[in-house]
């Protein structure tokens, strides 16, 4: 299927990038929604909005599905001009799939690691960069640590990180094409297992799935 394409002449694709100019546009796909009723539900100003809403007219993703006459100013009504927009890369600020994709991973990541330091705080011991050589892969394995964590099977570190449901792992891993290939469907079976579990009362966890061949 082909999705239908912004005017590029306008070059206003770039508007989706923003979070709320997303938000209003997201809001008014289900159903039309007044400026007062699109202020309430997104918890912004007046002004700002009407500002966005006009822009976002004037490009073409939202159109006036009815107006509301009463004495006085007519109340006009928004909606969403289609549910799927397709945004080139060519009029955004990103040069390319990869720059769009680093800037993504950077902001989740810092949010991933806050979280999970944050809590790690409750630790005793000073934090540090552990290297260890390994023989295994002939170079130093870094990793964060503290100063006096044991070695072994299983230290109190992982057992704190087990109990919190914190995990980060990054590894380069050796595999021949049938192991990759399974690698790959189990990591994606899981994921969408759980996602199909959300509970939208329940608390955020930052997940990431990373999982590509380098090429050389």
């Amino acid at each position: 299927m082909t999705l239908p394409e912004v005017d590029a002449e306008k070059q206003s694709s770039a508007l989706l990038l923003e979070d709320l100019n997303r938000k209003i546009v997201q809001a008014c796909i289900p159903q039309a929604h007044t400026l007062s009723e699109l202020a309430e539900l997104l918890h912004t100003e007046m002004n700002p909005l009407h500002y966005r809403v006009q822009r976002l007219l004037k490009a073409g993703f939202l159109s006036i599905s009815h107006i509301e006459k009463r004495a006085g100013r007519p109340i006009k009504h928004y909606r969403a001009t289609r549910e799927t927009f397709f945004v080139p890369f060519r009029y955004t600020p990103y040069e390319d799939m990869a720059s769009y994709c680093y800037g993504l991973t950077s902001s989740s990541m810092k949010g991933f690691w806050e979280s999970a330091f944050q809590k790690a705080q409750e630790l005793s011991g000073e934090w540090g960069l552990c290297m260890a050589y390994s023989p295994r892969r002939k170079s130093f394995v870094m990793q964060v640590q503290r100063e006096h964590d044991v070695r072994g099977e299983k230290s109190d570190m992982e057992q704190w990180s087990m109990e919190n449901h914190i995990l980060g792992t990054f590894d380069r891993l050796h595999l021949a094409p049938p192991e990759a290939h399974a690698m790959y469907h189990e990591l994606l079976e899981v994921y969408r297992k759980y996602a199909q579990k959300q509970d939208l009362r329940a608390r955020v966890h930052w997940v990431g799935l990373f999982f590509a061949e380098e090429r050389s």
